[in-house]
This record gives structure tokens, C-alpha cells and sequence, in this order.
């Protein structure tokens, strides 16, 4: 549905459309599609990850991990759980510039958009927080 929406967009067939409404119909049919999967069992399998970490900081291209984990230079996979609604699992290639921090080196085309966006959100909200407090 993804596809099919920037193929519409790109031809201008969305032009007319109302953004939040075409954007609600959108999310419900992928809410459908993941009901129908769970009911019939066949959602896509996700590799299993052997570490788990919390992220202490992180940056647009940059995170860093709360314990050391890593091995410098050595190349990894991981997902971030993005909190935003509806809730995003965004996959990732990084790797390792220290034992705890990381440099994003590859991000697919539709999450580095969505990453991007949540990025610039959190900063606004940092930003106004800071004006509040000076």
C-alpha cells in the first residue's frame, strides 16, 4: 500500500484527496493486513537479534548505547523501536566507532524518511523544552 500511495503521488492521482483522510485509510488497511496475518498466521519472519541494548543517546546518524557492546570497526544489524503511533520498528546496518557508540551506515529509503521526521520532531520538542527552562 506504501508503493501504490508514492506511485499515486508521483502521477498526481492524490492531488484532490484530503492528506489526514488518505493518511487514516492508509494505517486501517495496514492494521487489516496485520490482523489477517496474525489470524492466519503468516507474518513475515524477523531475524532473531542475540543482543538487546537501551540507547542513551542518538542523533540522526549517531547512537549511543548505554553498556559496551560493541567492537570497534565490526559491522552490525539491528532495529530501533521508534514510540510513535502507530509503533514503527525501523531496521538498520551500523557500525561500531567505539565499544558503546554507532554510526548508521544504511537505512532503507522509507524508514530514513520516517526516522528523519521522528529525528526533527524529538529535536522541536528538546528545543522548546530548553526555551521553556532559560
Amino acid at each position: 500500500i506504501g508503493q501504490w500511495l508514492r506511485v499515486a503521488k508521483a502521477r498526481g492521482d492524490v492531488a484532490e484527496s484530503d492528506p489526514a483522510m488518505l493518511y487514516l485509510m492508509v494505517e486501517l488497511y495496514r492494521k487489516m493486513d496485520r490482523l489477517e496475518q496474525l489470524m492466519t498466521q503468516s507474518a513475515p519472519k524477523q531475524l532473531n537479534l542475540t543482543q538487546d541494548a537501551a540507547i542513551g543517546r542518538i542523533g540522526l546518524e549517531h547512537f549511543e548505547l548505554t553498556i559496551p557492546l560493541l567492537q570497534e570497526g565490526d559491522r552490525y544489524y539491528g532495529r530501533i523501536e521508534v514510540p510513535v503511533y502507530p509503533r514503527r520498528e525501523i531496521p538498520l546496518y551500523f557500525e561500531a566507532v567505539s565499544a558503546t557508540l554507532a554510526k548508521i551506515i544504511r537505512i532503507h529509503s522509507r524508514d530514513e524518511n520516517e526516522w528523519g521526521a521522528y529525528m526533527r520532531t524529538r529535536e522541536r520538542a528538546m528545543i522548546r523544552h530548553l526555551k521553556g527552562n532559560v
